[in-house]
């Protein structure tokens, strides 16, 4: 569900909107991480969700392109991508995570094959290619974030996503002509802060923890 919504809005709004807006799935993968694997969030990392939220909000407002149902769909998106990578970080140490991305393509295929029935568009030259590039580049993704959830902290590895929407501002530009008004920018610098300042915390909160002392041995 979250990679369909993805890829719809991906196509009914610019490149890095969307991009934004998908990256409120770090937040809720930490919030749902509470609930789920029962990773805590600390008082001040809500001030730096709310600080993301804001500048999605401001990105909204200020583009006149982004259509509120569209955005609405972008958040759902960003919402069951959490509640997925939840479930990779319960399956760590159950399941390959070459397993797990299987999984992926064997629930997709059935749902895209229904929808193909009644909306079908035969690819046509180049067509053909950029679509086998979408789909490598989805599953190498794929299966390089599966390794890093069941490795790490669901809070130190989502935050690394946000590094991605500097490629996206740059190759929308680049290649779709795409820009912005000032303000929207700054509305995208406010989701990176938010999450910036979110990594050095718990960064930092990890340092300052005590290392249990071992004990030692008396030959």
């Amino acid at each position: 569900m979250s990679l369909i919504l993805y890829y719809f809005t991906l196509q009914k709004m610019p490149l890095a909107t969307a991009v934004t807006i998908q990256y409120l799935a770090p937040i809720f993968t930490a919030v749902l991480g509470i609930f789920i694997v029962r990773e805590t969030v600390q008082p001040w990392q809500w001030l730096f969700f709310l600080i993301s939220f804001l500048g999605v909000l401001v990105v909204e407002g200020v583009d006149t392109r982004v259509d509120p149902f569209y955005l609405g769909l972008g958040v759902a998106s960003a919402v069951f991508a959490g509640f997925s990578y939840n479930s990779i970080r319960k399956l760590k140490g159950k399941e390959d995570p070459l397993v797990v991305v299987f999984y992926l393509p064997m629930v997709a295929l059935p749902v895209a094959a229904v929808y193909c029935l009644f909306d079908w568009v035969q690819p046509q030259g180049w067509d053909w290619f950029w679509l086998l590039l979408t789909g490598l580049f989805t599953q190498g993704a794929q299966l390089c974030m599966t390794k890093a959830y069941q490795a790490e902290r669901l809070s130190s590895v989502a935050n690394l996503n946000y590094i991605g929407i500097l490629y996206a501002v740059g190759l929308g530009l680049l290649f779709f002509n795409e820009t912005f008004p000032v303000v929207s920018y700054g509305g995208m610098a406010l989701v990176l802060l938010g999450v910036g300042l979110n990594t050095w915390y718990t960064s930092r909160k990890a340092v300052a923890m005590p290392v249990a002392p071992t004990e030692e041995v008396v030959a």
